[in-house]
């Protein structure tokens, strides 16, 4: 199948007295191949300085650009491959002193070989911004992240309890460089898992879960999250209990000036869900938190209450 959008014109448009226009233009291929399937596509556009969509506001204007994205799925979905290159610049109106080219590389692969093994994911993300002056060089500046991440999520029955673990580790780094700042890099990387368990006896179902991750550039940041929650049905269908607690730490130490923060954070939620007709919902939530910053003494409380309801038509 190819689709060519009926609506080019070959027109400046973006420019001068179109300024508030846009167009686009591209290819979509779908292939089916026995169980496996391939989605390929490619699109140019444009889009002036002025456009406006009163359709959606998130829209940007003044920008140029093409991507290619190709999508793979194999052996009856159980591999499913990604991956989309993506490049535009603004300054279409060509106003700017410092335009933007951005440049985004992503990809993944997902893998469901069999129900009773874990599924694992990986991706990879590449991010670049670079700002370029053609009156002066010491305004460029180039932004670069690269991001990769792999994840993991197994489902196991111990008897009549079912367990679902999932777990994952990330690791990033980033590079700012310019004329006044110099360069300056970060690299972060984390790990986290969770275990969700539902009993059959009681209607309740338990979450685990721990987070932990490193930032580190002039100043080092570890960051650790502990959280535990349950989720307790009263009347099936009808009244649901909601509980989650979370411990935020994070520490910062800046090993060249020899200061040391830590921040903790104690967060507790707690929501009950009534749903005495399927268009009418009421629901109670309730939150404390608390903080405190050692090297300041700094302590500080939070208590909130709210009653929605909910209306489906």
């Amino acid at each position: 199948m190819i689709i060519v959008n009926p609506n080019i014109r070959p027109l400046p448009a973006g420019k001068g007295v179109l300024n508030s226009s846009a167009f686009d233009a591209g290819i979509r291929l779908n292939t089916p191949i026995n169980a496996s399937r391939e989605k390929f596509e490619f699109k140019v556009y444009q889009i002036g300085s002025n456009y406006r969509s009163l359709l959606n506001e998130s829209v940007p204007s003044n920008r140029r650009g093409f991507f290619v994205r190709e999508e793979l799925r194999l052996l009856d979905n159980r591999i499913i491959g990604f991956g989309k290159f993506d490049y535009y610049q603004d300054n279409v109106d060509e106003q700017k002193l410092v335009p933007t080219k951005t440049t985004k590389v992503t990809g993944n692969v997902n893998l469901f070989i069999r129900d009773d093994i874990p599924q694992f994911g990986f991706s990879v993300s590449s991010f670049r911004d670079k700002n370029e002056s053609a009156m002066d060089t010491k305004l460029d500046k180039d932004n670069s992240t690269l991001i990769f991440d792999i994840r993991s999520s197994y489902r196991k029955k111990f008897g009549e309890v079912d367990n679902t673990l999932s777990a994952y580790f990330s690791n990033s780094g980033s590079e700012t460089s310019s004329f006044s700042a110099g360069t300056n890099e970060i690299l972060s990387n984390g790990f986290g898992a969770d275990i969700v368990t539902k009993y059959p006896v009681i209607p309740l179902k338990s979450r685990i879960g721990y987070t932990q991750s490193k930032d580190e550039s002039d100043v080092l940041f570890m960051t650790y999250v502990p959280r535990v929650g349950v989720t307790l049905t009263i009347i099936p269908e009808k009244l649901d209990l909601n509980g989650d607690l979370r411990y935020f730490i994070r520490n910062g130490e800046d090993v060249l000036n020899g200061i040391e923060s830590e921040f903790r954070r104690l967060e507790a939620w707690g929501v009950a869900t009534y749903r005495f007709h399927p268009k009418h919902i009421v629901s109670f939530n309730t939150s404390g938190m608390k903080s405190t910053l050692k090297s300041d003494d700094f302590s500080h409380y939070d208590y909130r209450m709210n009653l929605y309801y909910e209306f489906r038509y």
